[in-house]
């Protein structure tokens, strides 16, 4: 029980060093990406845990009010950069996905977040999938996509409330999925 603590209480250190060093000027969330590596933390629990849980976090700050809309996209502006830098060590080089499953990621039209969507599209390329990220694209241009590709999986990355209104395009995107007949996972928060 006190090792879990221990780790818990090391994992939030991390985030919370994570998350600063995305908020601060001369952060430098590479140092910090670095430490974590050099301490053994897997590069895989970097980007499956810590980049996560320190997006959530500086969102959590947003709804708290405790940082602004500008100060929590900067922050995130950095986390997709440190993403970009620690890519390839996280992807590896063997899984270019060239020959893997085809797999569309959607962050639809409407939908503000899109970390989550390159996110989950470098989770898949790491496990030999070939993602294609589509953001902010309208029904017709998805399905274009949809009908030049081999899908064998959708994904929606989902955190708008207002998208799941009754009117919206996402429950056309929906539809358009389902009469191709290819099988849908949805992420985000709003599920």
């Amino acid at each position: 029980s006190r090792a879990s603590a221990g780790v818990l209480k090391q994992r939030k250190r991390n985030v919370d060093r994570l998350c600063k060093s995305v908020l601060t000027l001369n952060g430098k969330p590479r140092e910090v990406v670095n430490t974590m590596l050099d301490s053994g933390i897997p590069i895989k629990e970097v980007f499956e845990v810590f980049i996560p849980d320190a997006a959530r976090q500086l969102g959590d700050y947003w709804i708290q009010n405790t940082l602004s809309f500008a100060e929590v996209t900067l922050a995130t502006s950095k986390l997709q950069t440190i993403a970009r830098t620690f890519e390839s060590l996280y992807v590896g080089t063997s899984n270019s996905g060239a020959s893997g499953p085809e797999i569309m990621v959607i962050n639809p039209r409407g939908e503000q977040h899109t970390f989550g969507a390159q996110m989950i599209a470098r989770q898949f390329q790491r496990l030999g999938a070939s993602p294609y990220l589509s953001i902010n694209d309208n029904v017709k241009e998805i399905k274009k996509i949809i009908t030049k590709h081999k899908f064998e999986l959708v994904g929606l990355s989902l955190s708008d409330y207002k998208l799941y209104h009754r009117r919206s395009e996402l429950r056309s995107i929906i539809k358009l999925i389902k009469r191709f007949g290819i099988p849908i996972i949805a992420g985000g928060s709003l599920i």
